[in-house]
């Protein structure tokens, strides 16, 4: 599937959506002034959306998420499925002073509602990345992502979710993970690659208002799901998260050790 395209809504209460999908599916950007732009904008409030899923691709020169037209509204790139490689060289999400919600989200579910992890490496860009207020990065991550090591000397950089060139600015909250979904793990210590740059993204300015990033702030857990979270570490230009997996007993579980243990202390007290 080939096009060129521009999204957007307009209209109040309008809901545009639309879903590139497959391994043969290639979406190019529409020709603003010689150069390939995505813009994603929703106005009053309307929801305009994109999703690349399922091994689909693009080439984007600019991809501009609600920070053009947009005041209100909601305005999503979203990005899951194995294969999927959507590149840009700009990337501004969000607009100061606005109550618009734009963000783009990694990982989601089929049409099945069933669940997809972002892959390693879905969204990677050649330029500069601004994330301003009202601007998300949204991970749904499951245990496709997740990798257990002693040391991240060695960990592999390229296997971040975002791969940024120049991340320029962000703003409090601007990172939001959810692990809600992270099943089928043993209990032990995962680190998770979030985002990676190849300049420092340790003490980096924020060119908005000139201080030093605070990644505590940035950095929001939506839902830990049945982990616990131990906090991030910066290294090689990657941000990397790490959590524990701590799987509770089912109530029927207990009910079998209490059991047990229950007929074990009459057996023991038969003998006595």
């Amino acid at each position: 599937m080939k096009s060129q395209w521009n999204v957007g809504a307009t209209v109040d209460n309008q809901k545009v959506n639309v879903v590139v999908s497959g391994a043969n599916a290639v979406m190019k950007a529409s020709n603003e002034g010689g150069r390939e732009t995505l813009r994603i904008n929703a106005t009053g409030t309307s929801e305009a959306s994109v999703t690349f899923a399922n091994g689909a691709s693009a080439n984007i020169y600019d991809l501009n998420i609600g920070n053009f037209y947009s005041n209100s509204g909601k305005n999503s790139l979203i990005i899951y499925g194995q294969g999927t490689n959507v590149k840009a060289q700009s990337i501004n999400v969000g607009k100061a002073g606005e109550t618009v919600e734009s963000y783009i989200q990694f990982g989601g579910f089929d049409a099945e509602n069933n669940f997809i992890a972002a892959d390693a490496g879905s969204l990677s860009n050649g330029w500069e990345v601004k994330i301003a207020e009202n601007g998300k990065l949204k991970f749904l991550l499951g245990a496709e992502n997740a990798f257990q090591k002693d040391t991240l000397e060695n960990a592999d950089k390229s296997k971040a979710i975002f791969q940024g060139q120049y991340v320029k600015s962000m703003q409090a909250d601007a990172v939001e993970l959810d692990f809600s979904n992270v099943t089928g793990l043993e209990d032990g210590d995962y680190w998770f690659a979030i985002l990676s740059s190849t300049q420092s993204i340790e003490g980096t300015n924020n060119t908005f208002n000139n201080v030093a990033w605070d990644w505590d702030s940035i950095i929001k857990i939506a839902n830990t799901g049945d982990m616990v979270y131990n906090g991030y570490q910066i290294l090689n230009n990657t941000l990397f998260v790490n959590m524990s997996m701590v799987n509770v007993p089912e109530p029927s579980t207990y009910a079998m050790i209490f059991g047990a243990l229950a007929l074990a202390f009459a057996t023991y007290k038969r003998r006595k």
